[in-house]
């Protein structure tokens, strides 16, 4: 039996610092049939000298855009039949997608996975501000993209990322397919690493709560316009 393509999409703006290490993470996956899509979203520092290190690693170069923007080229330019993102400052333990391609395969109706991760500091002394003390403490359910698997037919289903948004164009995709009713499955185990440093997008918390509030107000309106009369 012929294992299923997974192409994962990392987008990359100024990433150097932390890129070799996600990338070494994918190629170090035990599941062997992956493709690795990066995303250059306008870099200015060494993340192409690092990219050509990595021959087997399809790289789409574009004018900064956002990271919305940079998911939407990479998923579009992915053929497998499940997609799975990596933010460039994360990384995975090496049975990460095994674990959940084997749980959607086992579950043919449902199109999206997440996994458990392990939030930890790295060139910062304490916390920022915008942290909550438990996410150091234990691990969490990611509802972020570096803990996504899905197929790459709810891609279609759901529509692309809203690249208007800064910081929760994933807040907003995810929002979307609940409100379409798509199942979720979660893998109960830690297979990311998820980095806080002081570069994170989501230090940026007062856009974030703007966008956060207009997601809530539009997935009222969905419900509301797709209620029986």
């Amino acid at each position: 039996m012929i294992a299923s393509l997974v192409s994962v999409v990392i987008p990359v703006h100024n990433g150097e610092r932390f890129l070799r290490r996600a990338l070494d993470s994918v190629l170090a996956q035990d599941y062997e049939s992956v493709e690795v899509i990066v995303v250059n979203d306008g870099s200015t520092d060494g993340s192409s000298s690092i990219l050509a290190d990595y021959p087997s690693v399809q790289c789409i170069e574009q004018e900064c855009r956002g990271v919305a923007a940079a998911r939407n080229s990479g998923i579009t330019s992915a053929p497998g039949e499940f997609i799975a993102l990596l933010d460039q400052d994360d990384y995975w333990l090496s049975s990460k997608l095994r674990r959940q391609v084997d749980l959607l395969t086992q579950n043919p109706h449902s199109s999206i996975v997440f996994c458990r991760a392990e939030f930890f500091l790295e060139d910062v002394s304490e916390a920022p501000s915008w942290v909550r003390s438990e996410w150091l403490e234990q691990s969490q359910t990611g509802y972020f993209p570096s803990a996504w698997l899905f197929r790459s037919d709810l891609y279609e289903r759901i529509g692309t990322f809203d690249e208007s948004m800064t910081t929760n164009s994933d807040a907003d995709w995810l929002f979307r397919a609940r409100d379409m009713g798509v199942d979720f499955k979660f893998v109960d185990e830690v297979l990311l690493k998820r980095c806080i440093h002081n570069e994170n997008e989501s230090r940026r918390t007062e856009l974030g709560r703007t966008e956060l509030l207009r997601i809530i107000r539009d997935s009222v309106k969905r419900k509301k316009d797709t209620a029986p009369k």
